[in-house]
């Protein structure tokens, strides 16, 4: 059983009076999926007016809510109604919430090679991930250079091609490009 202190009081402080209302017919349309809790990570995805549904991460703490994530473009204040969909649900059916070991300590116990293999798994399903795992290891790799002393000259030691692409493909945003950007609603 979930343990929780979270209320619904405080998931209307959370959102707006729209959104809290219409989180309440998503979750009531039985548009939220099953909760997952991997530790103080709670996931599960929302139906929407896309074809996708919305994927939504909250961040527990101390029996609250620490930040919440929804793949949705909503940016209006509080949280959007995927997200209150997610938190009632969490509410209202503790019960029901999938209680799962932590992504890191499914992890711990793997080898290199074990590793190794998942990822190359993982990029031949989703290829743009190799675009994210360059830009991290420019810069974990500049970070890990040697610091000179006091130096007259600038040295770029980021390639910044694939921290461009990353970035143009975020400010892009999926909403955007399908033209529904302007009219959505919380």
């Amino acid at each position: 059983m979930a343990k929780t202190k979270l209320t619904e009081q405080t998931i209307r402080n959370l959102a707006s009076s729209q959104s809290l209302e219409r989180g309440q017919e998503y979750l009531h349309a039985e548009a939220v999926s099953p909760l997952v809790q991997r530790g103080d990570v709670l996931t599960a995805e929302v139906e929407g007016s896309e074809y996708d549904p919305y994927k939504v991460s909250v961040h527990l703490h101390d029996g609250g809510v620490a930040s919440a994530d929804c793949s949705c473009p909503y940016d209006w204040g509080g949280y959007c109604k995927h997200i209150v969909a997610v938190l009632l649900s969490y509410v209202r059916d503790p019960d029901e919430v999938d209680q799962r070991e932590p992504i890191t300590y499914l992890l711990d116990g793997l080898d290199q090679s074990q590793l190794l293999q998942l990822l190359k798994k993982r990029l031949e399903i989703e290829p743009r991930l190799a675009d994210w795992i360059e830009a991290e290891l420019s810069i974990a790799m500049a970070s890990s250079a040697p610091k000179e002393k006091e130096t007259t000259q600038r040295r770029t030691l980021v390639d910044p091609e694939p921290i461009r692409r990353q970035a143009e493909h975020l400010l892009r945003g999926s909403g955007r490009r399908r033209g529904y950007w302007d009219d959505y609603e919380s």
